[in-house]
Protein backbone atom coordinates (compact mmCIF):
# COMPACT_ATOMS: atom_id res chain seq x y z
CA UNK A 1 0.00 0.00 0.00
CA UNK A 2 2.99 2.36 0.27
CA UNK A 3 3.47 2.42 -3.79
CA UNK A 4 -0.28 3.87 -3.68
CA UNK A 5 0.29 6.38 -1.24
CA UNK A 6 3.58 7.34 -2.98
CA UNK A 7 1.86 7.68 -6.45
CA UNK A 8 -1.01 9.53 -5.00
CA UNK A 9 1.56 11.87 -3.56
CA UNK A 10 3.23 12.14 -6.78
CA UNK A 11 0.35 12.77 -9.30
CA UNK A 12 -1.09 15.23 -6.08
CA UNK A 13 2.49 16.93 -6.42
CA UNK A 14 2.42 17.34 -9.87
CA UNK A 15 -1.09 18.54 -10.16
CA UNK A 16 -0.76 21.02 -8.02
CA UNK A 17 2.72 22.49 -9.46
CA UNK A 18 2.61 25.01 -11.72
CA UNK A 19 5.29 23.68 -14.01
CA UNK A 20 3.47 20.30 -14.14
CA UNK A 21 -0.17 21.40 -14.08
CA UNK A 22 -0.98 21.27 -18.15
CA UNK A 23 1.29 19.47 -19.87
CA UNK A 24 1.76 19.28 -23.65
CA UNK A 25 0.89 15.48 -24.00
CA UNK A 26 -2.82 16.13 -22.66
CA UNK A 27 -3.44 18.60 -25.31
CA UNK A 28 -2.89 15.72 -28.42
CA UNK A 29 -6.40 14.68 -28.67
CA UNK A 30 -6.92 18.46 -29.21
CA UNK A 31 -5.14 18.99 -31.60
CA UNK A 32 -5.53 15.63 -33.32
CA UNK A 33 -9.49 17.20 -33.67
CA UNK A 34 -8.18 20.80 -34.70
CA UNK A 35 -5.40 20.62 -37.43
CA UNK A 36 -7.29 17.65 -39.51
CA UNK A 37 -10.19 20.22 -39.61
CA UNK A 38 -8.93 23.10 -40.06
CA UNK A 39 -6.76 21.88 -42.72
CA UNK A 40 -9.83 20.11 -44.74
CA UNK A 41 -12.19 22.72 -43.76
CA UNK A 42 -9.72 26.05 -44.93
CA UNK A 43 -7.80 24.11 -47.10
CA UNK A 44 -10.21 21.85 -49.49
CA UNK A 45 -14.10 22.59 -48.45
CA UNK A 46 -14.38 26.15 -47.87
CA UNK A 47 -12.40 27.61 -50.72
CA UNK A 48 -14.16 25.04 -53.16
CA UNK A 49 -17.56 25.98 -51.92
CA UNK A 50 -20.17 28.78 -52.27
CA UNK A 51 -18.71 30.08 -48.82
CA UNK A 52 -15.53 31.27 -50.13
CA UNK A 53 -13.50 33.87 -49.01
CA UNK A 54 -14.27 35.82 -46.08
CA UNK A 55 -17.97 36.24 -44.53
CA UNK A 56 -20.41 35.33 -41.67
CA UNK A 57 -20.01 31.73 -42.15
CA UNK A 58 -16.21 31.23 -42.29
CA UNK A 59 -16.00 33.75 -39.41
CA UNK A 60 -18.49 31.11 -37.80
CA UNK A 61 -16.80 28.53 -38.50
CA UNK A 62 -13.74 30.00 -37.14
CA UNK A 63 -15.65 31.02 -33.61
CA UNK A 64 -16.99 27.41 -33.74
CA UNK A 65 -13.08 25.78 -33.60
CA UNK A 66 -11.88 28.10 -31.62
CA UNK A 67 -14.78 27.50 -29.06
CA UNK A 68 -13.89 23.96 -29.03
CA UNK A 69 -10.63 24.80 -27.95
CA UNK A 70 -11.73 27.32 -24.99
CA UNK A 71 -14.25 24.36 -23.60
CA UNK A 72 -11.32 21.57 -24.18
CA UNK A 73 -9.04 23.79 -22.09
CA UNK A 74 -11.30 24.47 -19.18
CA UNK A 75 -13.08 21.36 -19.37
CA UNK A 76 -9.11 19.71 -19.01
CA UNK A 77 -8.58 22.15 -16.35
CA UNK A 78 -11.48 21.10 -14.07
CA UNK A 79 -10.94 17.56 -14.66
CA UNK A 80 -7.17 18.26 -13.27
CA UNK A 81 -8.34 20.42 -10.24
CA UNK A 82 -11.34 17.31 -9.20
CA UNK A 83 -8.38 14.38 -9.54
CA UNK A 84 -5.98 17.07 -7.19
CA UNK A 85 -9.47 17.57 -4.77
CA UNK A 86 -9.84 14.16 -4.71
CA UNK A 87 -6.35 13.01 -3.76
CA UNK A 88 -6.34 15.28 -1.07
CA UNK A 89 -5.98 13.32 1.97
CA UNK A 90 -7.40 10.15 2.13
CA UNK A 91 -11.49 10.92 1.03
CA UNK A 92 -13.31 8.30 -0.56
CA UNK A 93 -14.78 8.83 -4.18
CA UNK A 94 -18.57 10.04 -4.46
CA UNK A 95 -20.88 7.38 -4.31
CA UNK A 96 -22.65 7.45 -7.61
CA UNK A 97 -26.37 6.62 -7.48
CA UNK A 98 -28.61 6.17 -10.69
CA UNK A 99 -32.17 5.79 -10.53
CA UNK A 100 -33.48 3.43 -13.62
CA UNK A 101 -37.54 4.50 -14.22
CA UNK A 102 -39.31 1.64 -16.13
CA UNK A 103 -42.74 2.42 -17.68
CA UNK A 104 -45.26 -0.08 -18.56
CA UNK A 105 -47.16 0.12 -21.50
CA UNK A 106 -50.44 0.17 -20.50
CA UNK A 107 -54.20 -0.60 -22.81
CA UNK A 108 -56.06 2.96 -22.97
CA UNK A 109 -59.28 2.98 -21.33
CA UNK A 110 -61.32 3.28 -24.47
CA UNK A 111 -60.11 2.88 -27.98
CA UNK A 112 -59.01 5.29 -29.89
Amino acid sequence: MPEVTNLRAGIFAMVNSRTGAMKLSYLYPLFGFILPTVIVGYGFVIPKSCIAGINDLTIGYTVTLLSACVTYWIGLRNALRDVASSLDGNHEPPEVRVRIILEKERKPLAPS
